[in-house]
C-alpha cells in the first residue's frame, strides 16, 4: 500500500444559530432568507472561536449568506497570527432551497460590515455572492456540492487545515459527495456550529485504502458548558 498523503484536512461547520433556527419570523425576503445571528447564535460562534483560536487555519471559508459571514469572522478574528485572518466567501456554500427571488447582497455591502471578507482565491470575483442558477432540484444541489468538492481538492495538496462554515442541508449533500455516498443515508442532523472534520487524500493512499477519512461528526463539544441541554436535547431548528 502506498504512503499515505494527506491533501488537507476538512473542519466542516454549520453556522451560529440565526433568527430563523430561532422560530423568528423576519418580515422581509431579506430576514427570511439571510436572517442574522440570534442572541443564542453570538455565544455559540464565539464559543467555536474560542475552540480553533490555538488551531491555525490556513484557509476559512463561508457562504455568501450573512448567518456564515458572521460566523466565519467571529472565528478569524480570534485566529493567531499565523492563522486565517480573512473570511473567503464562495458561493458554492449557499444553503441549499434558497430562494430565487432573494438575489443576496453584494460584496462591497458584506465588505462594510466584515472588512475580513473577500472572494474565494481563483474564483470568478463577480459582485454574485450566491449562485446564478435558479434551479433548487436535489440533482443541482448535489452537482454543487461536487464544484465545492473539486474547488477544494484542486486548491489544497500540502496538507493544509481549511474550515468551511456553511449550512445544515448544504453540508449533508457536501459530506455525502467527499464519503462518495451517492444519495443520503441518513441525517447528521447538523447542529449550529458543530464540527465534522474530514481528512482528504491522494488517491489510495488513506487509511484503509480509502481517499477520505471521517474523524468526528457533529462534534458540538464546546457548546456544553453553556448549553449543557443540547447534550440530549435535539428540537429540530428551533434547537438551542
Amino acid at each position: 500500500m502506498a504512503m499515505p498523503k494527506k491533501l488537507f484536512e476538512m473542519l466542516l461547520v454549520r453556522h451560529a444559530q440565526s433568527r430563523g433556527n430561532a422560530g423568528v419570523q423576519g418580515s422581509t425576503v431579506r430576514e427570511r432568507q439571510d436572517p442574522d445571528l440570534s442572541d443564542n447564535g453570538l455565544v455559540q460562534a464565539q464559543l467555536l472561536a474560542d475552540r480553533v483560536q490555538c488551531y491555525p487555519l490556513d484557509a476559512l471559508f463561508s457562504s455568501g449568506l450573512e448567518r456564515a459571514i458572521h460566523t466565519a469572522a467571529v472565528v478569524a478574528k480570534m485566529q493567531p497570527e499565523n492563522g486565517a485572518r480573512t473570511v473567503e466567501v464562495l458561493p458554492l456554500l449557499t444553503e441549499c432551497n434558497t430562494l430565487e427571488n432573494y438575489t443576496g447582497r453584494t460584496m462591497d455591502a458584506i465588505q462594510a460590515a466584515y472588512p475580513c471578507a473577500v472572494f474565494a482565491k481563483d474564483t470568478c470575483s463577480s459582485d454574485t455572492v450566491l449562485p446564478n442558477d435558479e434551479t433548487v432540484d436535489e440533482q443541482y444541489n448535489i452537482e454543487r456540492a461536487c464544484d465545492a468538492l473539486a474547488y477544494f481538492k484542486n486548491r489544497f495538496r500540502n496538507g493544509e487545515r481549511v474550515m468551511v462554515v456553511a449550512h445544515g442541508i448544504f453540508n449533508t449533500v457536501f459530506l455525502m459527495q467527499a464519503l462518495g455516498i451517492s444519495e443520503p443515508i441518513f441525517d447528521p442532523d447538523f447542529q449550529n456550529t458543530s464540527i465534522t472534520r474530514l481528512s482528504f487524500y491522494e488517491k489510495g493512499t488513506g487509511p484503509w485504502g480509502f481517499d477520505v477519512q471521517l474523524h468526528c461528526l457533529n462534534d458540538c463539544s464546546h457548546l456544553f458548558g453553556s448549553f449543557p441541554q443540547i447534550r440530549f436535547e435535539y428540537k429540530g431548528d428551533t434547537r438551542i
